[in-house]
């Protein structure tokens, strides 16, 4: 957009949060709601303190900006409520509207994060918000801008809030059908994992030479999400790989599981025939597809009670590392095959809807990327 370009502090008045003592902290709704830095949800703060003796206020008219630490240019909508001093409520005057402010500076969250990482104490001060510059068109159009961004904004986090309901009526569905794993108070067999798998082995344990194209190499960030991708992964050559896959070799329907770093303990399935090799940062399992169903396992590995297994034999100071030994000792209950197989059915059912479910969210993320650079950018 062609027009005027203005700099924060000719936009807004800068209220700079302060922290009451925490001795007048409470959680049993006495004085004023207190917002700090970790309250803040996607829209607006979540706070879940009080304050008996509330120092600085914020509005709901306000745009709150986190100021301190590692999410510094971060922004909420304000709401009524004591902010401490990881908090700053910029207060927009009459030349400008308040969600035309909110979306700028969310739009402007790596350059703001970046100016605080760039201080000695991780810091957004007066001084550095002041000389923010933005594009400054008449309030009507900066009201039309608004509500185009809040409309994709708000499909956007719907999509979202939809996506995590269908996950949950998957877990849903698997305690209706097996139970609590952790009880198992429908008495199913308890086998080990070693039992009811063919195999279950690690990538390799060297840092390969990299290509810039070749065969795909999977380590655990292209897995934490809980499903294989391939779009930011390695590549290594097909000689690497074929070496590589002598001893572990990934095939359509294993289980790819986290085992090393902070993402540890998260399984994906093997959903696509192509070839590709994995990092020691992953573990390989086969199972043995006359005991127990690939989409059963899967979904097993991520309930609360494997995650529980898994945290217990987590060893190593400093970067949490599963061993292969502990992995093959996971205790879990076997449902009747063909039960295993009734509930298979029905995440293929659900997967087809996550999979439109997922495009649509892509969609709506690269409508909002687009318009966020047209109008700011």
């Amino acid at each position: 957009m062609e027009m005027k370009s203005v700099t924060l502090d000719n936009v807004v008045e800068f209220v700079m949060g302060q922290a009451p003592h925490s001795s007048t902290y409470n959680f049993e709704g006495i004085g004023e709601l207190l917002v700090k830095a970790g309250d803040f949800g996607y829209f607006f703060p979540e706070p879940k303190e009080y304050t008996s003796s509330p120092l600085v206020f914020g509005r709901d008219t306000d745009v709150f900006i986190c100021v301190v630490g590692a999410t510094s240019g971060k922004v909420n909508l304000g709401i009524n409520a004591s902010i401490t001093r990881s908090i700053a409520a910029l207060r927009p005057k009459d030349c400008i509207y308040q969600k035309y402010l909110f979306y700028f500076l969310k739009n402007d969250y790596q350059l703001l994060n970046k100016r605080a990482s760039g201080s000695a104490q991780g810091i957004l001060n007066k001084p550095n918000l002041s000389r923010v510059s933005l594009p400054l068109p008449d309030l009507k159009t900066q009201q039309k801008v608004a509500g185009i961004l809040e409309q994709v904004d708000t499909a956007r986090q719907k999509r979202k809030q939809a996506n995590q309901l269908t996950e949950q009526f998957l877990q849903s569905a698997f305690i209706e059908m097996f139970g609590d794993p952790v009880k198992n108070e429908k008495g199913w067999e308890v086998k080990k994992l070693s039992e009811v798998t063919t195999k279950i082995t690690d990538g390799v344990h060297l840092k390969p030479e990299y290509t810039n194209k070749g065969v795909p190499f999977i380590s655990v960030k292209d897995i934490t999400t809980g499903a294989l991708k391939f779009d930011k992964c390695k590549y290594i050559s097909k000689e690497a790989h074929e070496e590589y896959i002598k001893r572990c070799k990934p095939e359509f329907e294993d289980i790819l599981y986290t085992k090393v770093g902070a993402t540890y303990g998260r399984p994906a399935i093997v959903n696509v025939k192509k070839e590709f090799s994995l990092y020691v940062s992953v573990c390989l399992i086969k199972p043995d597809r006359n005991k127990i169903h690939p989409t059963y396992l899967c979904e097993f590995l991520r309930t609360n009670y494997a995650k529980w297994q898994a945290d217990q034999s987590i060893s190593g100071i400093g970067v949490p590392d599963l061993h292969l030994i502990e992995i093959k000792g996971f205790k879990i209950p076997l449902p009747p095959l063909p039960l295993q197989q009734k509930f298979a059915a029905l995440v293929e059912k659900v997967e087809k809807l996550r999979e439109k479910q997922r495009q649509s969210e892509i969609e709506l993320e690269n409508l909002f990327g687009s318009l966020m650079q047209h109008y700011f950018g």
